[in-house]
């Protein structure tokens, strides 16, 4: 990562060094440990922190790179906390379009399996279109009837919406619908500027 954020920017490379220099990231491997993955803006010290839970596949690195992204938007932000809005969509389109700028280099990362790999990032992009919006239906339908839908019917209402956009996710598989209900559809909505990026840039 450190090695090839120098190549992207001065301001990357910047934040890179002091991700690694300052140690503000948290390496979570094995079954004892939280196995999602987030940044902690941390405003008033300017600074973040970065937590990555990695399996050993490929997706450690999409991973990496794309809370970097997060890290990276988030440290250098000056605005004073008093001023700051939270914009999720923003959010996500800095960490996703994090991944897309590493892609051009995938050649000298992963040799002869560079190809395959920038379809793997590419699929996940697409993925993140099709399931946000899928998880944002179901958040919409259900606020529609919050009066009188009941928790089975919820559970099927998700479950029926998933098949239908051939998503494979079981509804307490997304935490943010418990802990921050109306992200889940930024992933779509950025995932769709980072593709745009991505075609500018290759």
């Amino acid at each position: 990562l450190e090695q090839y954020a120098e190549q992207l920017s001065p301001s990357i490379a910047e934040s890179a060094e002091k991700l690694f220099s300052e140690n503000l990231y948290t390496r979570a491997e094995g079954e004892n440990c939280y196995d999602g993955s987030f940044t902690l803006n941390l405003p008033n010290e300017r600074g973040g922190l970065m937590y990555t839970y990695l399996d050993g596949s490929f997706y450690d690195w999409i991973t990496v790179t794309h809370e970097f992204g997060h890290f990276h938007a988030d440290w250098r932000d000056v605005t004073p906390i008093y001023l700051q809005n939270s914009n999720m969509d923003i959010a996500e389109a800095q960490s996703q379009s994090m991944v897309t700028l590493f892609l051009p280099y995938y050649d000298e990362i992963f040799g002869d399996d560079a190809e395959r790999k920038q379809l793997l990032v590419l699929l996940d992009l697409l993925d993140s279109v099709i399931s946000g919006f899928a998880v944002g239906e179901f958040e919409y339908q259900v606020t529609q009837r919050l009066e009188t839908i009941t928790p089975s019917e919820t559970a099927a209402l998700f479950a029926e919406i998933m098949e239908e956009c051939g998503v494979y996710l079981e509804l307490y598989q997304v935490s943010h619908l418990f802990e921050q209900p109306g992200y889940y559809i930024s992933y779509g909505v950025s995932a769709l500027s980072a593709l745009e990026m991505y075609t500018l840039a290759s």
